[in-house]
């Protein structure tokens, strides 16, 4: 086994498909919407909608 070729592997980001902190969150309504949730840094949430979720990750 070559283990230049393990670290590597090793040290490459794997892109998880999670939103990294303070990015918010996107969930889908039971009535097709997606909702965003963001924390504001006084602890307050923000929730917006977004009729699909690619204009819900552009928010």
């Amino acid at each position: 086994m070559n283990i230049e070729r393990c670290l590597d592997s090793w040290l490459v980001k794997k892109d998880t498909g999670h939103r990294g902190h303070g990015e918010g969150s996107i969930t889908q309504c039971k009535d097709g919407r997606f909702q965003i949730m963001i924390t504001l840094e006084s602890g307050q949430r923000k929730y917006y909608y977004a009729d699909s979720k690619k204009e819900a990750m552009r928010s």
